[in-house]
């Protein structure tokens, strides 16, 4: 921990060098400082290509989501969700949180966010949708280096 705060990212799924924690989710499940700064190969392209694209962006997690679709209700814009994916594919850990926010935000959806909410209410619990991942089933110490 630098200070404080956990370190957590990859690059091309393997952990930085001297950071904390790498990308598969359950090395996330115990909280080790009050703040996590993160920086994931997919994660970071998808949040330029949102502000390029898109007036306001949020960035959303299971732990805020009420509080980003709160400030999405406030604004009354039409939302889209950018899911980071993994080298540029689907990736369950990232549509399913796509899911909880669509089903937050009620009916009226693209059949994408549809998909979505469904994919989403097919999990009993998000750590059940998370160890059903690939990146939830990866080694911590090598997450996602053969994806």
């Amino acid at each position: 921990d630098a200070g404080g705060v956990t370190l957590g990212g990859e690059r091309l799924g393997v952990r930085i060098e001297g950071f904390d924690l790498g990308n598969s989710p359950r090395e996330y499940l115990t909280v080790r400082t009050p703040t996590l700064a993160m920086s994931t190969t997919n994660g970071t392209r998808a949040i330029v290509t949102a502000a390029e694209r898109c007036d306001r962006v949020l960035i959303a997690s299971l732990l805020n989501l009420d509080a980003v679709t709160e400030a999405v209700r406030a604004y009354g814009d039409d939302v889209a969700v950018f899911c980071a994916g993994v080298k540029g594919s689907f990736a369950l850990d990232d549509s399913y949180v796509a899911g909880r926010i669509a089903a937050l935000l009620g009916d009226d959806r693209s059949d994408a966010a549809e998909a979505a909410v469904r994919l989403a209410a097919s999990y009993a619990t998000a750590e059940e949708a998370f160890r059903a991942s690939r990146s939830g089933r990866a080694p911590s110490s090598m997450a996602s280096a053969a994806s």
